[in-house]
Parts: structure tokens; sequence; C-alpha cells
């Protein structure tokens, strides 16, 4: 799991801004993927938007067994 998360490497834009490596990119410098860092960051990810505005409720029809 450390290799996975310590793979990607960094770099800075011209407005200093931190650049993480493109995985297209450390596929051609053979680096492990980070897809499993990845997953583990977005089970602890907060919701962007606390209300999108959206109304519609869910509704489900009462399936009850004879």
């Amino acid at each position: 799991m450390q290799a996975h998360a310590c793979g990607p490497g960094c770099g800075y834009d011209s407005n200093t801004r931190l650049l993480l490596e493109q995985k297209d990119d450390m596929r051609r410098r053979a680096a492990a993927s980070p897809d499993q860092s990845d997953a583990v960051a977005l089970t602890f990810a907060k919701p962007v938007v606390q209300h999108a505005g959206f109304s519609r409720r869910l509704v489900y029809p009462q399936l009850g067994v004879a």
C-alpha cells in the first residue's frame, strides 16, 4: 500500500501550484498505479456540495409477501 501511495511524482506549474504525476506518465516509467490509494482516499472524502438543490424524493413501492 505504501508503494502505491508514494508512487506518483510531483512538480509545480507556472502558478506554483503542486501537480501530481499523471497515470500515463507513471506507466511509461513502469511505476505502480495508485488506484488502491485513490480508493482509500475517496473512502474518507467529504461531499463537495452540501445541498445540490435536488428536491426529487425517491419513493419505493411496498412489496409485501403474501
